[in-house]
């Protein structure tokens, strides 16, 4: 059975959740990413992934 993930959004950051633990996939980097770096590609030129 292949592993069903569903993402979540909040502000700036998403975070991948596991339907059958019902827990954040823990994973490196760790959940919660930055959209703009992980999910859209975009060079991190402003520090903010240290927030």
């Amino acid at each position: 059975m292949p592993i069903q993930s569903v993402y979540f959004f909040k502000a700036d950051k998403y975070y991948r959740v596991d339907l059958r633990t019902k827990r954040v996939d823990p994973a490196t980097p760790p959940y919660p990413r930055s959209i703009a770096k992980y999910w859209l590609g975009c060079s991190d030129t402003t520090g903010a992934e240290k927030k």
